[in-house]
């Protein structure tokens, strides 16, 4: 069934392989457009999905569920399960193949495309954030006291020297080199 994108609930957000354009609804809904963005199908295909991201540079989708991550390899005809041990993401990043994934008990890396996971650490300890954002190669990540980032694809994380408050950052976002904290 084809749809325009005034018939779809608020996009929370975007995802572009080539030039097939997916989004995500608030009403926990995935939508793929082959033609620009003119017409939208629903490719949710009753899963609980309710974001979603994109591994950079491949095809392989990576969404959120309510009880678990999942992927897609055939642009979101189909999703898996990702076996993820004892924890339900709530964001994904990319950077190539390298995925991560936000979730309550950490940050979590795969660096086969979501196929393995493995706890990211910050000088021995878990690393526990409440935002992670990719800024072209660079990540950024809000805890409840600080700011992170790491230019080595999540293999060592510093705090900015920059100095502001993280208690009134809810989100972040950036273009290019840029990063935007509000």
């Amino acid at each position: 069934t084809s749809l325009k994108l005034s018939n779809i609930a608020r996009v929370q957000s975007f995802a572009v392989i080539g030039k097939t354009i997916f989004a995500s609804s608030d009403d926990d809904e995935v939508f793929r457009s082959s033609d620009n963005g003119i017409t939208w199908a629903n490719v949710t295909n009753n899963l609980d999905l309710h974001d979603i991201t994109i591994a950079a540079n491949s095809s392989v989708l990576f969404a959120c569920g309510y009880q678990s991550g999942y992927r897609s390899t055939d642009m979101g005809d189909t999703w898996t399960k990702i076996d993820m041990p004892n924890f339900v993401p709530t964001a994904f990043e990319t950077i190539g193949s390298t995925v991560f994934a936000l979730t309550s008990k950490g940050v979590y890396r795969s660096l086969d495309n979501g196929i393995k996971w493995s706890i990211v650490k910050y000088f021995g300890d878990t690393l526990k954030l409440s935002v992670l954002k990719r800024v072209g190669s660079v990540l950024y990540g809000k805890s409840f006291f600080l700011f992170y980032y790491s230019t080595d694809g999540g293999n060592y994380w510093e705090v900015p020297s920059t100095s502001f408050d993280p208690n009134y950052t809810a989100c972040m976002d950036g273009n290019g080199k840029n990063l935007y904290a509000g």
